[in-house]
C-alpha cells in the first residue's frame, strides 16, 4: 500500500468519527474542518486572522473537476470562498483555505 492510499484511509476513518462534510459544487464531500487561523502581521506583530476555515478533504474524493480559487463551498450552513488551493503530493488530499464569502470582496 502506497503512503497516499494509507493516508487516505487514516483519513476516512477520521471522517467517519467527525462526521463533517462540505458541499461544493452540488457534492457532499466528508472533511476535515478548521477554525480561524491567526498569524502575526508584520507591521506590529498583532494577531490578524488569515483565514475563517481549513479544510481537507481526500484526494480520491475528486473524481472530475478540482476546486478552484474564488470558488464557494458550504461548511456548517455558512457559504466561504476559497481563498487557496493545495494539493499534496500523489493527491493524497486537497486543503482548501478559505474566508467567509464576502470578506473582502
Amino acid at each position: 500500500m502506497t503512503f497516499s492510499e494509507e493516508f487516505q484511509e487514516a483519513m476516512a476513518s477520521v471522517e467517519d468519527a467527525l462526521g463533517q462534510t462540505v458541499t461544493w459544487a452540488g457534492t457532499e464531500y466528508p472533511c476535515h474542518a478548521s477554525g480561524i487561523t491567526r498569524a502575526s502581521r508584520a507591521d506590529g506583530g498583532l494577531w490578524n486572522a488569515t483565514d475563517d476555515l481549513t479544510v481537507v478533504i481526500r484526494g480520491e474524493l475528486f473524481t472530475g473537476a478540482m476546486p478552484l480559487r474564488d470558488q464557494v463551498l458550504t461548511y456548517a450552513g455558512a457559504n466561504y470562498r476559497i481563498a487557496t488551493v493545495m494539493t499534496a503530493p500523489g493527491n493524497a488530499f486537497v486543503r482548501l483555505t478559505c474566508v467567509y464569502e464576502f470578506k473582502g470582496a
